[in-house]
C-alpha cells in the first residue's frame, strides 16, 4: 500500500471518529480523595457462615446494617481499642479485613436451603440484575407437586434474638411466611415493583440505542464525513423516532417505578390511612389517569418520606414531555409532503434525545477531541496519532455522563447501562466500505439513583399494623450485606479462592491473619452417599451484586471429580456389581449411587478439584466465577417458540476472578446471594427422610488486583503481644476488626 493509500486511510479513520463524537453515551468519573488513616491489610475474607468475610490492608471489608447502607461513613465509627472477642457483632459493622458471622444473633444456624430460582432479569445487552424479592420460591399444590414459582418471597435480617423478623440489611434470610399482614404483603410487593420498574427502564433504553444507533451513526456519519448537508429522508426520520419511542418506553416504566413507591406509602403508619383510604391509594397510584403530580398533592405525606420524590417527579415529567415533543416532530415530518430535509432539521430532532457537547470520547468532550486531531484549528492539518489513539480496539468508546439528555436521565433514575453501535459498510472515496464500532455506556452520578432512594425510604418505613413482620417459616437463601473500600488506583475487587493471609503475603508466623479462601464444605446427617453430596453441591450458587442489584458476577463451586478418590473394587465386587471403582467418603460403607464403571474411571482426571475426608465424609470445594445468562428454551417440542425459561445457565468458568471495579477511596457496596438453584437439583440428590440433607460453612475471601504493601508491624505479624511497633507513619492505625482466630 501507497504512503498515499495510507494517508487516505488515516485521514477517513480520524474523520469517522470526530463523528463518532457526536453520538452519545458514557464511562463512570471516579473522584479521587486520600485516606486520613493507615491501612494494613492484603487479602480480606469472609468465613464460617458461620462466615467470616476479610479485607485487605488497602483493601478493607466491612458489614452493612439499615444505617449504614444509606450513610457509609457510619463504617469509620469504630474504635480500635474495642476488644473485637467480646463485641464481634459491634466489630463488624467498621472497617477491618474480618467480617465474622458465628454469633449466634445472625441466626445463620435457621437457614436451611430449599430449592429455588434466581429472580434474573434481563438488563441492558448481556447484563442482568436481580429483583427486589432476590429469589422465586416453588408454589405447591393440593397434591403437593410445584405448580408455579412464586415471585413475592420476602427477606428479612435476623433480630438480637437470632429470629429474622427485622426488616434491612446485614444478613438476611430470603424465605416466606404464611401469616403476612395484607399491609406487610403490599409493602414488599412495592419494593419489588420499583426494582423490577428499574431493570425494566434500562432494558428498554438499552434495546432502543441497540436497535437504532446504527441508523443515527450512518445519519451522523454523512454530516461529518461527507459534509452532507441535505437529502435527510423519512427513513432517517423513522431511526430518531424509534430511539424517542424506546426511550419513552423507559421514562413510562420510571412512572410505574414513581406509581410504586406511592402504593407502597400507602401501606406504611406514616400514610394515617384505614382501609377504605388504603384500597383508594392504591387505586389512585394505579390510575393512568391521575398523574403524579396529582398524587403529590394528595398525598404529601409521600413526599415527606422521599424527600426528593418532588424533584423526581418533575424531572421525569419534563422528560416526558420532551420525548413526545420529538416523537410528534418526527410523525409531522414523517408524514409530510416533503421527502428531502436538511441536517439543521434532523440534528434538531437529535439534540432534543441528547446532549452531545456533553458526552466524552475516549474520555474526552468533542471540543477537546478536536483540539487533539486539529492541534493548529479546524483548517489545519489533523494529527492523524492523536486521532487514531482514540480507537480502543478498533472501537471508539463514546461516555455519557449525567445532564446528557434523556439518555443520562434514564441511568440517572434507573442506573447505567450500554449499548453497542456500528456504523457498516462504510465508504470514503476508493477506501472501504468497512465497519466502525461504538460502545456506549452511560455514567451516573446520582447517589444513589432516584429511584433506589425511593426504595430505600419506603424499605425503612414502619408496616401500618404496626405488629412488624412475623418470623420467616421456610429459607430459600439469604444475602450478606458488604461494604469495600481501598485506597489502591485503578483496581478491581476479586474472589481469593486460594487462602491467602489477609495481611502479609506468603507469612504464616501470625495463625490468627490466616486467611481461608474462598470454598464450601459440607458433611451430611442424613446418610447421603458422597456422590450425591457432590451433586448436590454443584447446585449452590453465590451471587455478587452492587447495591442496584446488578449481578457482577457469579460463583460456582468446582466440584471436579477424580481418580484419586476413587478407590477400585476387589475383584469380587467387581464381578457382584459389575462396576470398577466407589467415590471414598459415604459414611457406613458405599452406595450403588457411589460406583462407576471402568470406563467412566478412565475418563477421569489423576486429581479432583475437591477433596475428601474419608474419616469425616467432609467434602470440600473451591468456588470460582463462571459465565452466566438466562436460560433460552429452544426445544422443538415448545410450542412457544425460543424464549427464556426464568432459569440460569452458568457457564465455563471465566479467566478473570474481578467481580468489580474499585474506585480509589470511594466505599462499594456488594451483596452476596446465596442459594441452592432449583433448576439443577433433583429429588435424587436428597435425602427422603430428612429436612436437611447436607450441613456445612461458607467462606469468602476478597483481594485487590492491585499490588498492596502492608505496614511492617513485627509483632502483628508474629502474634507475639498486644503492643504494636511504631510503622515510621505518624497516622493511626484504625480499623474494625482487630485480628481474631478465623
Amino acid at each position: 500500500m501507497s504512503k498515499k493509500e495510507n494517508a487516505r486511510k488515516l485521514h477517513l479513520r480520524q474523520k469517522l471518529i470526530s463523528a463518532a463524537a457526536m453520538l452519545l453515551v458514557a464511562s463512570v468519573l471516579l473522584v479521587s480523595s486520600s485516606y486520613a488513616w493507615f491501612v494494613m491489610s492484603t487479602a480480606p475474607e469472609v468465613a464460617n457462615i458461620q462466615t467470616q468475610v476479610g479485607a485487605n490492608g488497602a483493601l478493607e471489608v466491612a458489614l452493612l446494617n439499615a444505617d449504614s447502607w444509606v450513610d457509609l461513613d457510619l463504617l469509620n465509627a469504630g474504635d480500635i481499642d474495642e476488644s473485637v472477642e467480646s463485641n464481634v457483632v459491634g466489630s463488624n459493622l467498621t472497617w477491618g479485613n474480618l467480617v465474622d458471622l458465628s454469633a449466634p444473633s445472625y441466626g445463620m444456624s435457621q437457614i436451611v436451603l430449599n430449592p429455588s430460582r434466581l429472580n434474573i432479569e434481563a438488563n441492558g445487552v448481556d447484563e442482568y440484575a436481580v429483583n427486589e424479592t432476590l429469589l422465586k420460591t416453588p408454589l405447591y399444590g393440593e397434591d403437593g407437586r410445584i405448580k408455579g414459582l412464586e415471585k413475592t418471597a420476602v427477606a428479612f435480617i435476623c433480630g438480637a434474638d437470632g429470629n429474622f423478623t427485622e426488616d434491612g440489611y446485614g444478613v438476611r434470610a430470603i424465605g416466606t411466611s404464611s401469616n403476612m399482614s395484607e399491609y406487610q404483603l403490599a409493602k414488599n410487593t412495592a419494593l419489588s415493583s420499583i426494582l423490577s420498574a428499574m431493570a425494566a427502564a434500562r432494558h428498554e433504553a438499552s434495546v432502543a440505542l441497540s436497535g437504532n444507533g446504527d441508523a443515527l451513526a450512518g445519519i451522523v456519519m454523512k454530516y461529518a464525513v461527507s459534509s452532507q448537508t441535505d437529502g435527510y429522508t423519512k427513513d432517517d426520520y423513522t431511526a430518531v423516532r424509534n430511539l424517542a419511542e424506546g426511550l419513552q418506553g423507559s421514562l413510562n416504566q420510571i412512572e410505574l417505578g414513581l406509581r410504586a413507591a406511592f402504593a407502597g406509602f400507602a401501606a406504611t403508619s406514616a400514610s394515617g390511612l384505614d382501609a377504605e383510604g388504603y384500597q383508594a391509594a392504591v387505586a389512585a397510584a394505579a390510575d393512568p389517569g391521575t398523574s403524579l403530580t396529582q398524587l403529590l398533592a394528595a398525598y404529601p405525606g409521600t413526599g415527606t418520606m422521599i424527600p426528593q420524590l418532588g424533584a423526581y417527579i418533575t424531572k421525569l415529567t419534563a422528560d416526558q414531555t420532551t420525548v413526545q415533543n420529538a416523537i410528534d416532530t418526527c410523525d409531522a415530518k414523517i408524514n409530510g409532503s416533503a421527502e428531502s430535509f436538511t441536517w439543521n432539521e434532523i440534528s434538531a430532532s437529535v439534540s432534543t434525545l441528547m446532549d452531545t457537547d456533553q458526552m466524552l470520547v475516549g474520555g474526552m468532550t468533542v471540543d477537546e477531541v478536536k483540539a487533539r486531531v486539529f492541534p493548529d484549528g479546524p483548517s489545519g492539518s489533523p494529527d492523524y496519532g492523536a486521532a487514531l489513539a482514540l480507537l480502543n480496539g478498533g472501537g471508539v468508546a463514546i461516555t455519557v455522563p449525567s445532564g446528557s439528555g434523556l439518555l443520562s436521565d434514564v441511568a440517572d433514575f434507573a442506573g447505567d447501562y450500554s449499548a453497542s453501535l456500528t456504523v457498516r459498510d462504510f465508504s470514503y472515496g476508493s477506501i472501504g466500505p468497512m465497519d466502525v464500532t461504538a460502545m456506549m455506556n452511560t455514567a451516573t452520578d446520582a447517589n444513589p439513583l432516584h429511584m433506589t432512594d425511593c426504595a430505600n425510604r419506603l424499605r425503612s418505613a414502619a408496616v401500618s399494623d404496626a405488629a412488624g413482620s412475623p418470623a420467616l417459616t421456610d429459607f430459600y437463601g439469604y444475602a450478606i450485606d458488604l461494604a469495600f473500600r481501598t485506597n489502591a488506583e485503578d483496581s478491581h475487587l476479586l474472589l481469593q479462592t486460594a487462602p491467602q493471609n489477609r495481611i502479609y503475603s506468603g507469612d504464616s508466623s501470625n495463625a490468627s491473619l490466616q486467611g481461608g479462601g474462598s470454598y464450601m464444605s459440607f458433611t451430611t446427617m442424613a446418610g447421603l452417599s458422597a456422590t450425591k453430596m457432590v451433586r448436590l453441591m454443584q447446585g449452590l450458587r453465590v451471587v455478587f451484586m452492587d447495591d442496584a442489584q446488578h449481578i457482577c458476577a457469579i460463583a460456582v463451586l468446582d466440584c471436579g471429580l477424580g481418580q484419586d478418590i476413587y478407590e477400585v473394587l476387589s475383584a469380587e465386587e467387581q464381578a457382584s456389581t459389575g462396576m470398577y471403582a466407589y467415590l471414598i467418603g459415604t459414611i457406613g460403607g458405599y452406595q450403588p449411587s457411589d460406583l462407576i464403571s471402568q470406563a467412566e474411571y478412565n475418563a477421569l482426571p489423576e486429581e479432583a478439584a475437591l477433596t475428601i475426608d474419608p474419616e469425616t465424609g467432609e467434602i470440600k470445594a473451591l468456588l470460582y466465577l463462571h459465565e452466566f445468562s438466562m436460560t433460552l428454551s429452544t426445544a422443538e417440542h415448545d410450542t412457544e417458540g425460543p424464549h427464556y425459561t426464568g432459569g440460569t445457565t452458568i457457564g465455563v468458568r471465566k479467566g478473570s476472578q474481578a467481580i468489580t471495579s474499585l474506585p480509589q477511596d470511594i466505599p462499594v457496596r456488594i451483596s452476596a446471594l446465596v442459594y441452592l438453584d432449583g433448576s439443577y437439583v433433583t429429588n435424587a440428590m436428597v435425602a427422603a427422610n430428612a429436612t436437611q440433607s447436607m450441613t456445612g460453612t461458607l467462606n469468602l475471601q476478597f483481594a485487590s488486583d492491585a499490588e498492596l504493601i502492608p505496614a511492617e508491624v513485627t509483632k502483628l505479624r508474629q502474634g507475639d503481644g498486644e503492643d504494636t511497633e511504631e510503622s515510621g507513619n505518624d497516622e493511626p492505625v484504625v480499623g474494625g476488626s482487630e485480628p481474631t482466630e478465623p
